[in-house]
């Protein structure tokens, strides 16, 4: 018995010093590459739906942003991320921006409504051409967000979350950073 404790600790010390090259600063471990764009939370949308229904397999709707065909706007790009390269718009205060964007019926025919704008900066309003947008089902349709300003623009506080929704509750927010051309917090963008 005297023999053993003696034994079975400096077996303890030896796994020890054995394995602390795995868990000590020090070893040469390789950081794992991460990719040019690994998706984010606003990067794909968040998903409305009304309550008391499960979440769908397939979207009623889905939209995105088209920033190739985006005008009115001094700059407007995508923030210079690894994730959550959420477009970024910046108004230019002599004429109405217009965002483009592409809504998509995949499952069935569909009424799309602007329902709310979460968090735009103060001096904003955002509307669409028309007040409800048909879709067929299987198609997309290309259309606008209309961006006007009634004044002067105030401070960026946050993303600004778009919701499009279908008549049956269901919808999509993307989120967007909009900024005053003289903002002093507008982030690099890639356009």
């Amino acid at each position: 018995m005297k023999f053993i404790i003696p034994l079975v600790i400096t077996l303890l010390c030896l796994c020890i010093l054995y394995t602390a090259g795995c868990v000590f600063p020090g070893t040469d471990h390789p950081e794992p590459d991460l990719p040019d764009f690994m998706p984010g939370m606003f990067d794909k949308g968040l998903p409305i739906f009304p309550m008391n229904d499960e979440a769908p397999e397939v979207y009623t709707l889905i939209w995105q942003f088209d920033l190739e065909n985006c005008s009115g706007f001094e700059k407007v790009g995508r923030v210079d991320a690894v994730s959550n390269r959420v477009p970024v718009f910046v108004v230019n205060p002599d004429s109405p921006g217009k965002i483009a964007i592409r809504i998509f019926a995949p499952e069935q025919d569909i009424a799309v409504y602007l329902r709310n704008v979460v968090n735009p900066p103060e001096g904003l309003n955002l509307s669409l051409p028309d007040e409800v947008i048909h879709i067929p089902k299987g198609e997309s349709v290309d259309t606008y967000l209309l961006l006007e300003s009634n004044g002067s623009v105030g401070e960026t506080i946050g993303y600004t979350i778009i919701d499009l929704i279908a008549e049956d509750g269901w919808g999509m927010g993307q989120g967007c950073l909009i900024f005053a051309q003289d903002s002093p917090d507008i982030p690099e963008i890639q356009t």
